[in-house]
């Protein structure tokens, strides 16, 4: 049985990763996508306090990105991890936040890859 800790702990290590290796072009991409996500949240629903139908919802939207193969989509992967963390009950979610807070602020940077 999955776990759901280890699940987005590897999702939040790959977004990390993908920021962090991201050129300036590309870090930007995902920082407007990360932000249409922000902004597409505000306009759904929770669901008796669950964060789960807009976790969904930006899932829903990363998969295009994930069929072209395009990193920008790391913006909806994130956004999802941010809210299910943001529901402060799943084992380990301080820890967890941590890296999503560190890739948000990667996202704000300058990218210093030469690729």
């Amino acid at each position: 049985m999955p776990n759901e800790t280890e699940e987005i702990e590897e999702s939040l290590v790959f977004a990390y990763e993908a920021v962090k290796q991201a050129n300036t072009l590309m870090r930007a991409r995902i920082r407007q996508v990360y932000v249409e996500a922000l902004e597409h949240a505000a306009e759904l629903p929770t669901a008796d306090g669950s964060a789960r139908p807009r976790i969904v919802a930006f899932l829903q939207r990363l998969e295009p990105y994930k069929a072209r193969r395009d990193m920008a989509g790391v913006g909806w992967l994130l956004a999802a991890m941010q809210e299910r963390l943001n529901e402060r009950n799943l084992m380990g979610w301080k820890r967890l936040k941590a890296i999503a807070d560190a890739t948000v602020e990667m996202l704000e940077q300058p990218s210093n890859s030469v690729h």
